[in-house]
């Protein structure tokens, strides 16, 4: 509502200090480039919303048997060849290869236990 009334009230303002007698071409188009830049800018700054969009997200946990132990295993995994950077004692970057190997590494994995079957109230569970 107000962005209406400012763009008349200035493009009456800069109607009314030219005198009308003593403007050429040249402050005709300064004025209709004013004005038109105004109305040209007001209808493009009329945009519309960015539309709402409403999205479900659901989580279900993973969750893990309630009777189990964790286990650390040790696994041989294959680390491919690659190149390094070293920077030696005069400052100049050297690129050396290192062959491909096998390492050892750990993994923590969840052992869940299964129940086997009921017997006289207990559960037993099997390993």
């Amino acid at each position: 509502m107000k962005k209406p009334l400012i763009i008349a009230l200035c493009a009456v303002a800069a109607l009314a200090f030219v005198p009308v007698t003593h403007a050429g071409s040249k402050e005709r188009a300064v004025i209709g480039g004013f004005v038109g830049g105004l109305i040209v800018g007001h209808t493009l700054g009329k945009h519309a919303p960015a539309p709402i969009c409403h999205e479900t997200v659901s989580y279900h946990p993973h969750r893990r048997p309630a009777h189990g132990h964790w286990e650390t295993n040790r696994v041989k995994v294959w680390v491919p060849g690659h190149w390094t950077v070293r920077i030696d004692r005069c400052g100049t970057r050297v690129r050396h290869y290192v062959a491909g190997r096998y390492e050892w590494r750990t993994e923590r994995v969840w052992v869940a236990y299964a129940p086997s079957h009921r017997s006289h109230g207990r559960i037993a569970y099997a390993r």
